[in-house]
């Protein structure tokens, strides 16, 4: 997509992860997300849940510090793999309390899923959508979600923000982006009688 022509009609599905964190991680990128795209729209965000193993004494994030502060090191927890937002949400956790897990990464959600269901680590920390299916059955406890505002998906679960840490908002999000030099408008599609789309804003 970046090195397509700026017509309107080629488009990129984006994230924070191919376009925010993954210039940061690696240095052989063949695009330039700031350089190489403009924003269309922001289609959707996705918050991440701080999850435990039901067997684990804690039941909130305060005891969750406790437990960590009093077992240094021991705790660990998943996530789908290293640079990932749910990593970066869990060091973010640490940094705010002081407290020190450590990282078990999988290739994706479906293993760090199966492991954390199969008690292979204490904790999950994982995008909402991968874990509410299981949080009725009682197979894990959420302890915060990691956006600023409670999800209507699971309005019990409160917000990290609401656990000692003011202004915490973090989420994946989902957009599409055009290629630099895409006008602002351009007709729906050839033949149309009426309509326009917005390329970008």
């Amino acid at each position: 997509v970046a090195r397509s022509a700026p017509d309107g009609y080629t488009l990129l599905y984006g994230t924070n992860g191919t376009d925010g964190i993954n210039p940061a991680l690696y240095g052989n990128l063949r695009f330039d997300p700031v350089k190489d795209f403009v924003p269309v729209s922001r289609l959707t965000q996705i918050a991440a849940l701080l999850i435990v193993n039901p067997a684990l004494p804690v039941r909130s994030v305060a005891e969750l510090v406790a437990y960590a502060r009093a077992n240094p090191g021991k705790l660990t927890y998943s996530s789908p793999g290293h640079g990932s937002m749910a990593h970066l949400t869990a060091e973010l956790i640490q940094r705010g309390t002081g407290i020190k897990l450590t990282h078990v990464p999988y290739k994706g959600s479906a293993p760090a899923l199966t492991e954390f269901l199969g008690g292979s680590v204490n904790l999950a920390m994982d995008l909402a959508s991968t874990y509410i299916p299981h949080l009725k059955s009682g197979s894990v406890r959420a302890l915060a979600i990691s956006s600023a505002k409670r999800s209507a998906a699971a309005p019990a679960i409160p917000t990290i923000a609401e656990n000692g840490m003011p202004g915490f908002d973090s989420v994946t999000w989902f957009g599409v982006l055009a290629p630099t030099g895409t006008p602002p408008a351009r007709p729906l599609a050839s033949g149309t009688t009426s309509g326009w789309m917005p390329a970008c804003w």
